[in-house]
């Protein structure tokens, strides 16, 4: 099945080539594929934001 693939940081298109395409694609379905109950010939949504600092985390420097 060939599929669509985009990357966005901070909300802007990222261009891939076909080979870093396939590389995502290929990666990204294996891992869905091997989830228990998950459908990989769905759509699939992946977003990784920054997590928010704890209280503790805030004053390291």
């Amino acid at each position: 099945m060939e599929r669509k693939v985009s990357i966005k940081v901070n909300g802007k298109r990222v261009p891939t080539n076909k080979f870093v395409h396939q590389i995502i694609e290929n990666i990204i379905v294996s891992i869905v594929d091997a989830l228990h109950d998950t459908d990989a010939n769905g759509t699939i949504e992946i977003k990784v934001e920054p997590r928010p600092l704890k209280k503790d985390e805030e004053n390291t420097t």
